[in-house]
């Protein structure tokens, strides 16, 4: 009750319990061994500004006579000794012969557990007593990690406990994993030999846990797994003695999955081994004070994965994920590529855990969307996420994460967009079910949703669920995060779609400084967000300085991606369009033919994004009255884009407007009628969403009605 009224974070909460630690510890060291330690046996005052608390009611054996009551149970030989919910796994047994200081260390354990989760490992007024004591004796039984329990309370209590702990939901289940899992659960052992030995020790590693030390709770032995195992398979194992021949496979299968186990915590420590060693480089007592980068960090890593850890391929496997994901998170996306291929072959060739073989399809698949590989990135992503199905489902949020990067990959590669739609649609409500309204894969799928909406045209519903996502994003998250800077981007590209370009630029200078704060001053999201704010710029008039943005945009990406990326493609169409405008003809058409020979041998000549990119350099060639040029080029740009286009494809209404112009200019009055009358029937079937495109052929049609010989130029623009 103080912690809460007082809303202590978890630090705070951790520093308290310590000193209820020292005091049980300081009582057993006179011979006293408590009991009955609760919530309400510990009462807490202030002595000089800082929190105090006071250990209570020794001594149960004052119970003998007393009415027996769910709350205290009878002290005498033979009847258990304690409160429930809080005595240990030997106190429910009813003997005092096997009851020493470890009992209280179990109920020292349940009182944090409740103090940092909010709530009871196992209840027994949920249980019913009876059951709660079956619990309590059975060795086969744990009790529930606390980021379980966390998970499965309301979405409502998850957040009121959060708020209490000047956390955030997914904050708060993020700390109660790691080492502080650890020591919870080692505190809870069944077993006493496996506790803690002393409320001291409890004490002294939430000590190590709040200064950052390595804590002493540590995975258990294989020794120890395979008597859990043994115990929770009691009958398998005896059949199994008796009937070896019979029963050997299944057997053998449940231990693999034993083993499996062991060897998945055996390869964190020596994953977190290596990394410590590692980061123990940018120490300032082996560094002589010389400033150690992050890029310099993991060079050394991934030069010394293959030589110090080539005879644990599982372990290099893990560390080549990590290492290649981080390279590709601060933009270097060459050194990434071969981490992450060597990973997933690692994987594949162990025939490890279908999990494990999931993580590294992932990673790879989501780093290739970058590198403009989307079908293989698609196939990766689609064979992790039947994986994860498979294996995990919605609890695990790998499964939502990688559904989300599936539909990233399609809104990238402008392929399949309206499946991609309609899957996300179809996975929301169970990533909900699974993780909770709040979870930040749940906001990355939202996120993924408003960008979708803009891409099919549903603009007006894309700004408001753009501005939902970002909200919800915002809860989940008290400090920056890179979905948060793709996110308010998505939401400037909706504004913009709309023609809301000052409200879009507005939204744009947002995301600039908030990806800047979060990558630094050279990274493809500030890129993205540069090149962005250029056609904002431009539609406002301010073409000088949307020029300098899309300079920016593309040297940027060049350095990051290379000459020949589709990246570096988008940015070169960018400011091609800005130089077209400022009629600086002949950049503007090194770059349309640059970038269309980039989309030519990445995506194939049939494709989609080459169509639009012909396009765009046809109506270069247009202003420029290459008349005969432009027709040659459209047409390509046509032959591939009509045939496929679905009939509410509004896309392809600046082709339309092309062609209507061209035939204008060619003398083609009445092509060039059918043409504006093909847009205009595209653009007016939702006027609220499709404003900007009534608006160009509203203008074409009026110069179209001015006629002349020759045309108006304008009829050009």
């Amino acid at each position: 009750e103080f912690a809460d009224r007082n809303q202590l974070d978890m630090t705070a909460r951790a520093e308290l319990f310590m000193r209820v630690c020292a005091a049980v510890q300081h009582a057993h060291q006179k011979g006293i061994i408590h009991r009955d330690l609760k919530p309400s046996n510990v009462l807490v005052t202030i002595e000089d500004g800082v929190p105090s608390p006071k250990v209570i009611d020794f001594g149960v054996a004052k119970a003998v006579g007393l009415r027996l009551t769910e709350e205290t149970l009878l002290t005498q030989f033979g009847a258990i000794i304690g409160t429930p919910a809080y005595m240990s796994p030997e106190q429910a047994e009813g003997t005092v012969f096997d009851i020493d200081t470890r009992a209280d260390v179990y109920s020292l354990g349940v009182m944090l557990y409740e103090l940092l989760v909010g709530c009871l490992p196992v209840d027994p007024r949920s249980t019913g007593y009876p059951a709660f004591i079956a619990f309590l004796k059975d060795p086969r039984q744990d009790v529930p990690a606390p980021g379980q329990r966390y998970r499965q309370l309301p979405a409502e209590t998850r957040q009121d406990l959060a708020t209490s702990r000047r956390l955030t939901p997914s904050q708060l289940e993020a700390a109660l994993s790691g080492d502080l899992r650890w020591i919870l659960m080692t505190a809870l052992e069944k077993e006493p030999a496996r506790r803690y030995q002393s409320a001291g020790a409890l004490g002294d590693d939430l000590r190590r846990l709040v200064r950052g030390d390595a804590v002493n709770a540590r995975p258990p032995s294989p020794g120890y797994v395979l008597r859990k195992f043994v115990a929770r398979n009691r009958l398998a194992v005896a059949a199994a003695s008796l009937v070896v021949l019979a029963l050997t496979a299944g057997a053998v299968a449940a231990t693999i999955g034993m083993i499996r186990a062991e060897r998945e915590a055996t390869v964190s420590l020596a994953v977190a081994d290596f990394l410590e060693n590692i980061f123990a480089e940018a120490s300032p007592f082996t560094r002589s004070g010389e400033d150690v980068t992050a890029r310099q960090l993991l060079d050394r890593a991934a030069e010394t994965i293959e030589t110090e850890l080539a005879a644990d391929p599982a372990v290099q496997e893990r560390l080549m994920l990590r290492i290649g994901a981080a390279y590709q998170g601060i933009g270097l996306f060459d050194e990434a590529t071969p981490l992450l291929e060597r990973a997933l072959q690692l994987a594949r060739e162990a025939g490890g855990p279908p999990l494990a073989i999931a993580d590294a399809e992932y990673e790879l698949g989501y780093h290739l969307i970058f590198m403009s590989q989307f079908e293989r990135s698609r196939e990766l992503l689609q064979s992790a996420i039947s994986r994860y199905r498979q294996d995990a489902g919605y609890d695990d949020p790998r499964l939502a994460v990688a559904l989300g990067d599936l539909v990233f990959n399609a809104l990238r590669s402008s392929v399949g967009v309206r499946e991609a739609y309609e899957l996300l649609e179809a996975e929301m409500a169970p990533a909900v079910a699974g993780l909770g309204p709040e979870h930040p894969a749940v906001g990355q799928l939202a996120y993924m949703r408003c960008w979708a909406l803009r891409d099919l045209g549903q603009r007006v519903a894309a700004v408001a669920a753009c501005r939902d996502s970002l909200a919800l994003l915002r809860r989940i998250h008290d400090i920056e995060r890179p979905t948060l800077g793709h996110n308010t981007l998505a939401l400037g590209h909706a504004q913009r779609a709309l023609g809301q370009d000052t409200e879009a630029l507005e939204t744009y200078e947002e995301a600039l400084s908030m990806n800047r704060r979060l990558y630094g001053a050279d990274h493809p999201e500030v890129a993205y967000t540069l090149l962005a704010m250029s056609m904002s710029r431009a539609r406002l008039g301010d073409l000088e300085a949307a020029l300098e943005n899309a300079r920016d945009g593309v040297e940027m990406m060049e350095r990051v991606h290379g000459m020949r990326s589709t990246e570096y493609a988008v940015a070169l169409g960018g400011l091609a369009s800005i130089l077209t405008q400022l009629g600086r003809y002949d950049e503007a058409e090194s770059h349309y033919l640059t970038l269309i020979a980039i989309d030519t041998d990445s995506m194939g000549p049939g494709s989609r994004r080459v169509a639009m990119r012909k396009a765009a350099y046809a109506r270069m060639l247009l202003r420029q009255g290459r008349l005969e040029e432009c027709e040659r080029v459209l047409a390509e740009s046509m032959e591939v884009l009509f045939p496929a286009t679905r009939a509410e494809d509004v896309s392809v209404v600046p082709v339309l407007l092309t062609a209507s112009r061209l035939a204008d200019r060619l003398g083609r009055r009445a092509e060039a009628e059918r043409y504006l009358q093909d847009a205009r029937a595209q653009a007016s079937r939702s006027p609220a969403d499709y404003a900007v495109e009534l608006a160009s052929v509203d203008r074409l049609a009026s110069c179209l009605a001015a006629g002349g010989d020759p045309p108006d130029a304008a009829c050009a623009e």
